[in-house]
């Protein structure tokens, strides 16, 4: 039981690391207009929100 929950603790610990590299991939894209731009900054735990 206990290296299930390990496992899932480094999955989600992948999954910020994901969505934080394609948030600042998405941040430093020239084509990324500001208005987007911002809208990415607001929500820094990408789409499931802060963990």
């Amino acid at each position: 039981m206990k290296d299930i929950q390990e496992k899932r603790a480094l999955f989600d610990i992948a999954d910020e690391q994901t969505e934080e590299m394609m948030a600042s991939d998405a941040r430093s894209r020239p084509n990324v207009s500001d208005a987007l731009r911002q809208e990415i900054d607001m929500f820094p735990g990408g789409e499931g929100g802060v963990k």
